[in-house]
């Protein structure tokens, strides 16, 4: 049975939530950031936002442009829901017990998003207005490794030998189709000849990479007489031993992870930096939703203050819930029929993902093996190791030692903390010789037992349409004077971008009423 893109790409267990807005392709040019009208006056209306992640502070920031007056609602001590880097000291929850983090000045995790794929305008479109530096962000990179047990004896091989070895394959086939006319039945002769052409050059005239460097080299150059050699292309029947080898090279193609993708300089939560610096709204943090009711004048919003259990109520004119719907099960949400049916739905649907920090005190990937920066995949459960795209050339760093989602975050989540680091540093080793004597502690964390995540995103947009009456096509509408945002409530499910364009549509649902009422005065 044929595997569905969706269906590999839950298989691999990386964030790749886009998939059903990509099904087709990435076909449109990319147009500036679309942001909500701000030709409307709000006039001091009050909006409540539960949530203080990138889809509440969105909301919180738009609406003050046009004149409300906001209150970010936030369960968490911190802003930034599941955009959270770590630094030295950082408290992070598992069922086995609190971890502290111990990084080396200067070094930093990024335990949520860690990565900016350059058509997601909005986005970027706020680090520029916010002043939020980038930098690179290397994803694909040629000299890290594959590691399987099906294929090799286990070995790890460069991503170049392996990618350049299909290559060497699909390229032999494509030459043999040429000289049988495979590839050119019906062609004229100047076409026939332009093709053959495209593929000689495209093979440097030398076979399919025989002969190139393209697939690694028995050696470095040196300032010897004896020039390095080759490798020769890994046989494609020993590759195919590992279906999963497969499935990691084509996520190099996808894309949300084509270059060029980006990274704040410092972090990821420099993003949330930008927002709080701009958002004026009053934070209530450390603060539970409770309970949450409406009437034709306004919303009353019931919470909670953790630090003393103190409930009392808000009331405003308006409200956006922007937390994730799966921690939503405890409070008392009176809303219509279709949207508690909906958000009871979408709450059974956020996906298990996890992802372990090493911090080193030396940094053996770039001094040992030559790997600055990108992925080394893993046919296993941990999927993969990534390397800093910052500090390159410093003393200290951290890696990532495993990044699951789907059916691997599913034998993720049965281990304990012991086992799940265990199992990283098992394939820390084998990708590594020096992995045991410079690796100096390491850190899990499951976003499905963080207490105000309960999961990382949840699909509820899994086709080409939204079928009437689906949780997605109910909840990006309001119910009367309360709306929901997030990143589950669009086409980049599980990205920033997408929490960034729910929230406008959020913006919209409650300006564009006061937009019309100014047009009709």
């Amino acid at each position: 049975m044929a595997l569905t893109r969706r269906e590999i790409t839950k298989w691999l267990g990386v964030a790749g939530s886009s998939a059903a807005a990509f099904k087709y392709g990435y076909a449109a040019e990319l147009d500036e950031a679309r942001k909500p009208s701000r030709n409307v006056d709000g006039n001091g209306a009050h909006v409540l936002i539960i949530g203080g992640g990138v889809a509440g502070l969105t909301t919180a920031y738009e609406l003050e442009q046009v004149g409300y007056r906001t209150t970010v609602v936030e369960a968490r001590t911190r802003l930034g829901g599941r955009n959270w880097t770590w630094r030295d000291g950082e408290k992070v929850e598992h069922r086995d017990g609190q971890q502290t983090v111990r990084l080396s000045e200067g070094d930093y995790f990024n335990a949520g998003p860690a990565r900016i794929p350059g058509f997601h305008t909005n986005l970027l479109s706020y680090c520029r207005e916010f002043g939020v530096a980038l930098e690179p962000f290397v994803y694909e990179n040629q000299n890290a490794y594959f590691l399987s047990d099906a294929c090799r004896n286990g070995e790890r091989m460069r991503h170049r030998h392996a990618r350049y070895s299909v290559y060497s394959a699909l390229e032999e086939v494509a030459l043999e189709g040429l000289k049988y006319g495979v590839l050119t039945e019906g062609m004229d002769a100047a076409q026939k000849k332009s093709i053959e052409t495209f593929l000689r050059l495209r093979t440097m005239n030398a076979g399919p990479f025989d002969g190139s460097y393209r697939g690694g080299m028995d050696k470095h150059f040196d300032a010897s007489t004896t020039m390095p050699v080759g490798l020769e292309p890994i046989p494609l029947a020993e590759l195919a031993r590992s279906p999963a080898l497969a499935i990691s090279m084509s996520t190099f193609d996808m894309i949300e992870w084509q270059t060029s993708l980006m990274q704040p300089v410092g972090g990821m939560d420099r993003v949330i930096a930008g927002f709080d610096r701009h958002v004026k709204a009053e934070r209530l943090m450390g603060t539970e939703l409770v309970g949450l009711s409406q009437d034709d004048d306004g919303v009353a919003c019931q919470v909670r203050e953790r630090r003393n259990g103190e409930v009392r109520t808000l009331n405003a004119d308006y409200c956006v819930v922007t937390a994730g719907l799966s921690v939503l099960a405890s409070a008392d949400l009176q809303l219509s029929e279709k949207h508690t049916k909906a958000v009871a739905e979408a709450a059974g649907r956020y996906a298990k993902t996890s992802k372990v920090a090493w911090s080193a005190k030396r940094r053996f990937w770039e001094q040992d093996d030559g790997i600055y920066g990108g992925a080394s995949s893993i046919d296993g459960p941990a999927v993969q190791f990534w390397y800093p795209s910052f500090g390159f050339g410093k003393d200290t760093g951290v890696i990532l030692g495993a990044y699951t989602a789907g059916p691997n975050a599913e034998i993720w989540n049965d281990l304990s903390l012991e086992q799940q680091l265990a199992k990283s540093a098992g394939y820390g080793r084998r990708l590594h010789t020096a992995f045991d004597d410079e690796v100096v502690g390491g850190y899990n964390i499951d976003w499905m037992d963080q207490p105000y995540s309960k999961g990382g995103w949840a699909w509820l947009m899994d086709g080409p349409e939204a079928p009437e009456g689906s949780a997605y096509a109910v909840l990006r509408n309001p119910d009367r004077r309360i709306a929901f945002a997030g990143d589950y409530l669009s086409q980049l499910s599980g990205w920033q971008e997408g929490a960034i364009l729910s929230a406008h549509r959020a913006v919209a649902a409650i300006t564009e009423p006061a937009q019309q009422t100014m047009q009709q005065g």
